[in-house]
């Protein structure tokens, strides 16, 4: 009886002896990790759209910006991050203070500005060759009815006059990836992205692909984008009217392409008498252009 007793109180021992080793245990880890795992420095990588600051208003709260260990866990497991022009977020532990936000980018490859207008000039040139005519209410540039083409001077501008079109995406920034499919809605405006400028055809939707007044200025666009992109050049502003013209605009050279025909070989040529007229201002007329052809229209200005 004796035996039994001392038995049981030798188990009761280690019983406590363990609760007192784990509570230790744990008491030292969350002492180490209160007051040694203080959030002091948060590093940013992978954008330039944002200062780390900005983002820290964007991910950090007050439940979470004083320990490391507190901020990785709910960031990682429970608060979800939604950033303009950002498509995903991720955090890591560099030191016990410090902790690195990594941010990549949406896919952005043109922006479409959908309030636009020609600069007098140009559109007076576009009437010439028969895709706009008329006067426009201001008397600042020549349009048909309907046909709104592209701002290449701040000022010029006219509005989107599609009744269909939410007001919302009226005057504002709509970034798209190379497909078409819209990435981005925003009233801020970033560089990198292509400029474009046009009607829309229907009120855009991110994820969904942009629709133009014109159903294939789309497909268009895309291949115009996509063959500037390979010849090595960048366009400063890229138009489309609706009647689905495409002009572009390289610092004081605006390049009419006209209609979807021969686009891969006129924008081949473009890349080859471009460096040619460095310095200078002026239209080329490619609208009628072909590889049988070497006549190429320059009309310095």
């Amino acid at each position: 009886m004796i035996r039994e007793k001392r038995r049981k109180q030798r188990i009761i021992k280690r019983i406590i002896k363990t609760i007192v080793i784990v509570g230790s245990i744990v008491l030292v880890s969350f002492l180490v990790i209160y007051f040694g795992f203080g959030l002091k420095k948060i590093s940013l990588e992978g954008t330039d759209l944002y200062t780390a600051e900005e983002i820290e208003e964007f991910c950090v709260t007050e439940a979470d910006c004083d320990n490391t260990i507190v901020f990785l866990f709910r960031k990682t497991f429970m608060d979800h991050v939604e950033i303009p022009f950002i498509e995903d977020v991720s955090y890591r532990m560099l030191s016990p203070g410090e902790v690195m936000i990594s941010v990549t980018e949406k896919n952005m490859t043109g922006c479409l500005d959908t309030v636009g207008a020609f600069e007098s000039g140009d559109a007076a040139d576009i009437s010439e060759s028969g895709d706009a005519s008329g006067t426009s209410e201001s008397g600042d540039a020549p349009f048909e009815s309907g046909d709104v083409g592209v701002p290449l001077a701040s000022g010029d501008v006219v509005a989107n006059s599609a009744s269909d079109i939410s007001a919302q995406a009226v005057g504002r920034y709509v970034y798209f990836d190379e497909g078409g499919i819209v990435t981005e809605i925003s009233d801020r405006k970033i560089s990198g992205p292509v400029t474009v400028t046009g009607n829309l055809g229907s009120t855009p939707v991110i994820g969904e692909k942009l629709n133009l007044s014109r159903s294939t200025a789309m497909d268009y666009l895309k291949d115009v984008i996509y063959y500037i992109k390979k010849e090595g050049m960048s366009a400063d502003l890229i138009g489309v009217t609706d009647r689905a013209h495409i002009l572009l605009k390289f610092s004081d050279i605006t390049v009419e392409l006209g209609l979807d025909t021969r686009t891969a070989a006129k924008i081949e040529r473009l890349a080859y008498i471009l460096p040619e007229l460095i310095g200078k201002k002026g239209k080329i007329d490619l609208t009628e252009w072909s590889k049988d052809s070497d006549d190429i229209i320059f009309k310095e200005t």
